[in-house]
């Protein structure tokens, strides 16, 4: 996956983790030589680790340059992130654990993050998404775009929301891939990707239109080809 993203043209990867630490950090070790010390590099548990698995980890993955630690720790577990924020400089996410503004809230009061993932698929749409970025902005934290690995029209739903979006982060990375999964699209024209990034259509509503369905294959996901 890590050679499939540098033949794109992308410039970030997230690696998967939150197993067993030590598979987790020969994992990104991996990843970190194919795509080279320039390519960003996050991490994200999903909420697999421990609070002791996630200190035992931070070393290695700040070694390893990686640049955000995306759901360490169990959803809700505030105090726990805390206490990882102040054992390392890399960025702490906050996606699972931030479902609901009353969720961004407790996370923004506990100091537990320094970056919120919002997305309308987890959300609740677009404008929900938008009001805890706006929340994150007043308390001087940021935002990335995150993912249910959407066809094309949800990922112009998710970039129309980057584009709006406060305080969008710019040193992390975001998930708009999801149609780079598919090997047939339901829409005329598919999100263009150009110079590592997803291009916001251009037209009315989403800039999407369907394609006839005739046109729209057997639907399959996998790694697009």
């Amino acid at each position: 996956m890590a050679k499939h993203a540098l033949s794109l043209g992308l410039r970030a990867v997230k690696v998967k983790v939150g197993m067993d630490v030590g598979q987790d950090i020969a994992r990104v070790e991996a990843v970190r030589k194919v795509v080279g010390e320039e390519f960003r590099v996050a991490v994200d548990a999903n909420g697999g680790w421990s609070e002791n698995e996630a200190a035992r980890a931070i070393p290695y993955l700040e070694r390893l340059n990686v640049n955000a630690i995306e759901q360490p720790l169990r959803r809700g577990d505030f105090q726990g992130c805390l206490r990882l924020r102040r054992r390392t400089s890399i960025p702490i996410m906050l996606d699972e654990s931030v479902f609901t503004r009353q969720d961004a809230m407790e996370a923004i009061r506990a100091n537990a993050c320094d970056l919120i993932s919002i997305y309308p698929g987890k959300n609740g749409g677009i404008l929900r998404s938008l009001e805890i970025a706006e929340m994150a902005a007043t308390a001087g934290l940021q935002c990335t775009i995150g993912s249910n690995l959407e066809m094309d029209l949800g990922a112009s739903a998710m970039l129309h929301l980057a584009i709006a979006t406060p305080g969008l982060a710019n040193a992390v990375d975001h998930d708009i891939i999801g149609p780079l999964y598919y090997e047939h699209h339901f829409t005329k024209v598919p999100i263009r990707f150009a110079n590592g990034c997803a291009v916001v259509p251009d037209g009315d509503g989403f800039g999407m239109e369907l394609a006839p369905p005739h046109h729209r294959g057997e639907f399959k996901i996998g790694q697009h080809k």
